[in-house]
């Protein structure tokens, strides 16, 4: 399809200030694309996304929505949203109910054993006081609240014994307060592997190629392919009916515990664009905006990659007292290199945003993996602002690191 099939069409955009440079992609395909976070009261809500070219920072969601052709949910948090609005006749992008896969970390693992995946060890316990007692008996375990709790210190942690599960229960119950006993728990054995997943769309099947990879933290390196390895293959083909089941439609990630080749434990499913790792598909896939308009009518549709590997990592600007502007070589942004996640751009400066953390997203693609992350950590340093943490792009020789291992396992990256 070609780009110009979309100069009549209108997009909305619901999201939570990450997901703006999706709307800016789309801005240069679209006739009109409108962005919308959800109200409040707090002014760094009012402000991210704001200033952005091509894109429309608007406040009140239901005013416009009548006007707009297709409907983008890019982040979890409104699933419902997004199924009432394709009952009620509207093109949607977004997992709908599907995102309840990932906010629900137990009921998904009873998914997982019931579709045939290798599914690990797993105990529901109800409350603080019954997850140390299940500690004190099973150490080195892996403790994961649902993702409804993702903003809290410590969602997911290994246990290695009731002594260290203390030091973050500790915290965790300035969270939960009077709930803590009342909360549950999912708690896990460890799995020894590679961490690989992959990260694409579904629209009823898969979109091919598809990207899939290594995440360190905010660092990641990934390709992509038309068939992944064996135990991708497995994981993606089990889980078509439960995702036709909720027609689901939208981008998804899967995160995976690699033991072999053939062989591998689905740890988390991310049911929403995965940042920020996923603003690398607006400069990576040449037919964004046609592969965005297919998923969301449920239609096939190929990728096309403008490279085999791409990679990135974040610089984070931490705000809370006063607004940061963010400097870097204007050219990196002309050359689709850099981008932003919770920030806001006026006279064509762009700023973290008091009481947020800015997200400065430096990417690079090519077809050779030294190459793309030399760039990406060059590029790191160019960027500057105050109180910018820039040394997590080193963490991408890590990866490579990993990369290595799978394939000695005879993993084909």
């Amino acid at each position: 399809m070609d780009a110009d099939a979309f100069k009549d069409k209108t997009v909305l955009m619901w999201d939570l200030g990450n997901g703006i440079e999706h709307a800016v992609r789309l801005a240069k395909d679209f006739k009109r694309v409108m962005y919308c976070t959800p109200p409040s009261n707090e002014t760094s809500q009012y402000f991210v996304g704001r200033g952005f070219e091509g894109v429309q920072k608007i406040l009140y969601f239901f005013d416009e929505v009548d006007k707009a052709d297709l409907v983008m949910c890019g982040d979890v948090g409104h699933g419902d949203l997004a199924h009432w609005l394709k009952q009620n006749g509207k093109l949607v992008f977004g997992a709908g109910h599907g995102e309840r896969c990932e906010a629900h970390r137990y009921p998904m693992r009873q998914i997982q054993r019931q579709i045939g995946l290798p599914t690990q060890k797993t105990a529901l316990c109800k409350g603080f006081d019954a997850l140390d007692k299940y500690i004190d008996k099973h150490p080195n375990q892996v403790v994961k609240f649902d993702n409804v709790f993702r903003d809290s210190n410590g969602e997911s942690f290994v246990a290695k014994n009731r002594e260290y599960a203390d030091d973050h229960l500790h915290n965790l119950e300035v969270h939960f307060g009077p709930f803590a006993d009342e909360q549950p728990v999912m708690v896990e054995e460890v799995i020894d592997g590679i961490e690989i997943g992959f990260d694409g769309f579904f629209y009823g099947d898969w979109v091919r190629p598809c990207l899939w990879g290594i995440e360190e933290g905010s660092p990641y390196l990934g390709r992509y392919d038309m068939r992944l390895p064996p135990f991708l293959e497995t994981c993606m083909t089990k889980l078509t009916p439960v995702l036709k089941a909720v027609d689901y439609r939208g981008a998804i990630s899967v995160e995976m515990r690699v033991i072999n080749k053939h062989k591998a434990y689905l740890i988390d499913m991310t049911c929403r664009f995965p940042y920020n790792l996923s603003m690398i598909f607006t400069e990576s896939i040449e037919n964004y905006s046609e592969v965005i308009w297919n998923v969301a009518n449920g239609m096939p549709v190929e990728l096309k990659p403008k490279a085999r590997y791409v990679a990135g990592a974040t610089v984070v600007v931490e705000s809370d007292d006063e607004w940061s502007e963010i400097e870097f070589p204007p050219k990196l942004r002309e050359e689709g290199k850099i981008k932003f996640g919770e920030c806001a751009c006026h006279n064509g400066k762009f700023y973290a945003i008091k009481g947020r953390k800015g997200q400065v997203w430096v990417q690079s693609m090519g077809s050779n993996i030294d190459t793309i992350i030399k760039e990406v950590i060059s590029n790191c340093e160019k960027v500057d602002a105050i109180n910018a943490k820039k040394d997590r792009s080193k963490a991408l020789w890590n990866i490579y690191e990993d990369i290595k291992k799978a394939r000695r396992m005879g993993i084909n990256f």
